[in-house]
C-alpha cells in the first residue's frame, strides 16, 4: 500500500522506527530521533534498577511509590547517566553498592518535593544524591527527610537542613548546572561513578571553577552553531551531563564517554572553543551509536573476534570498534568540512579529507563479507550515503 510505513529496525532488546534509525545512521539525528534513543536508555536504566531492587530492600518501596506519585522526577533521576554505571557495577559484582538505591530514592523525593523519610548509607564518607548534590557525612548512616519546602539530614548527634539557592552549609556540595541555549545540562563533578569516564577529574569545582566551565561551554556551544549545525538539535535532545576531565600533562585536549553512561560526555578544560566543539561532537556521536547498539545488534556474534585495519589506529580494531570509530570520524569530518567551507582554509580542507578518507575506507572494509548484520549493513550504507552527498554538494558548488 502507498501509505504503508516501513517496518521498524528491530533487535533483541528493542526497535527503532526505520526513519529514526536512518537519520541517526546518516551521522546526525534531530532532537526527536535522539529523544527516542534517550527514552530507550531510560527503559534500560529502569530495568537494571528494578533488578537490583529485587536483591535489596534499601529504598525500593519508596522508589516504587515515587514512580507512581512523581513520574517526572523519577524519570529525571533514573535517566541520570551514572545511575546505569552504578547499576551495571552492582550486577557485575564490581564495586557493588546496591544500597545506593536508597540515595536514588531520596534524590527523587527531593526533586519532587515529596514527603519521604529514608536512611542513606555513606560510601567513602559521602552521601551522594544523584542530580541533587553530595554531602560529607559525619556518620555511616544519614537519614534524609524530604518535604515540599525543606530537606533535612539527620545523624546521631547532628542535623543539617539543605540550603535553597546559592547559600552554603558545611559539607554540602550542590550539583552544578549550566544552561546551553536553553538546555539545562549537569556539570558533574561529584558523582562517584563518573570515574567510568577515563581521566575524570576527582576534584570538586569551586565557584570560580564553575564559572570558568560555564563560560567555556557557552563559547563551545556558540562555536557548534558554525561547525556542526546539524548536530545541535540532537545534542539538545540527548546531552545530559558534562564531566570535567583532568588536563593531559602535554595539554592535549581530552574527551571521554562510557557505553554505560548515555548522555554523559567528558571534556578536559581548553581555552579553544573549536577544540572543545570537536571533542563534544565526536564523543556524543559515540553516545548515539552506543544507544543503537543497546537495542540492535549491528555486528554478528561470529564477527566479534575479527579485527580490522583502520587508518586512525596503529593496531587492528575489533569490528564493532571499527564501526564505532568510523561513525565518530564521520562527525569529525563534517566539522572540518564546515570549517573548510566557511574559511576556504587549505589546512582545514586537508584535515577534512583525511577524516573523510579514513571513514570511507573503514566503511568499505566493514561492508566486505559478513562482518555486519542486516541492520549493521543498513546503518553503514547510510553513513556511506552521507559521504556521497557531501561529494555531490562539492561538485555542485
Amino acid at each position: 500500500m502507498l501509505n504503508e510505513r516501513p517496518a521498524p529496525v528491530a533487535g533483541d532488546l528493542g526497535a527503532l522506527p526505520a526513519d529514526v534509525f536512518d537519520r541517526v545512521a546518516a551521522g546526525y539525528g534531530d532532537a526527536a530521533a535522539v529523544g527516542l534513543l534517550a527514552d530507550a536508555e531510560l527503559a534500560v536504566n529502569r530495568a537494571l534498577v528494578s533488578e537490583i531492587l529485587g536483591e535489596t530492600a534499601a529504598g525500593g518501596e519508596l522508589l516504587a511509590e515515587l514512580e507512581r506519585a512523581a513520574p517526572a522526577a523519577f524519570d529525571a533521576v533514573l535517566s541520570h547517566p551514572f545511575v546505569r554505571s552504578w547499576a551495571v557495577a552492582c550486577l557485575e559484582g564490581k564495586d557493588a553498592e546496591p544500597d545506593r538505591a536508597a540515595a536514588i530514592a531520596a534524590a527523587v523525593a527531593v526533586r519532587a518535593g515529596a514527603d519521604a523519610d529514608v536512611q542513606v548509607h555513606a560510601h567513602d564518607g559521602l552521601i551522594h544524591l544523584p542530580t541533587v548534590g553530595v554531602f560529607a557525612a559525619p556518620a555511616e548512616q544519614v537519614r534524609v527527610t524530604a518535604g515540599r519546602s525543606s530537606v533535612v539530614l539527620r545523624w546521631p548527634g547532628g542535623r543539617a537542613e539543605l540550603p535553597a539557592g546559592d547559600r552554603q552549609i558545611p559539607g554540602w556540595h550542590a550539583c552544578r548546572w549550566v544552561s546551553l541555549d536553553g538546555v539545562r545540562v549537569l556539570l558533574d563533578d561529584a558523582d562517584p561513578y563518573r570515574d567510568r569516564l577515563e581521566f575524570a577529574d576527582p576534584a570538586w569545582l569551586d565557584a570560580d571553577g564553575e564559572r570558568a566551565w560555564a563560560a567555556r561551554l557557552a563559547a563551545t556551544w556558540e562555536r557548534l552553531a558554525a561547525d556542526a549545525p546539524a548536530q545541535l538539535d540532537g545534542l539538545r535532545g540527548g546531552l545530559r551531563a558534562i564531566v570535567p576531565l583532568a588536563a593531559a600533562p602535554d595539554g592535549t585536549p581530552r574527551g571521554a564517554t562510557s557505553r554505560h553512561a548515555f548522555g554523559a560526555v567528558g571534556l578536559s578544560p581548553t581555552a579553544d572553543p573549536g577544540e572543545a566543539a570537536l571533542l563534544l561532537v565526536r564523543e556524543f556521536q559515540l553516545t548515539k551509536i552506543g544507544a543503537v547498539l543497546d537495542l540492535i545488534d549491528l555486528v554478528p556474534e561470529d564477527a566479534v573476534s575479527e579485527r580490522l585495519a583502520v587508518g586512525w589506529h596503529d593496531d587492528p580494531r575489533p569490528v564493532e570498534a571499527a564501526l564505532r570509530g568510523a561513525y565518530a570520524h564521520l562527525a569529525v569530518a563534517d566539522v572540518w568540512r564546515h570549517r573548510a567551507l566557511s574559511t576556504g582554509d587549505p589546512a582545514s580542507r586537508g584535515v577534512y579529507r583525511r577524516y573523510r578518507d579514513w571513514t570511507a575506507e573503514a566503511i568499505d572494509t566493514l561492508l566486505t563479507g559478513d562482518r555486519l548484520t542486516e541492520a549493521g549493513t543498513r546503518f553503514t550504507r547510510r553513513m556511506a550515503a552521507t559521504l556521497d552527498e557531501w561529494s555531490h554538494q562539492a561538485r555542485a558548488s
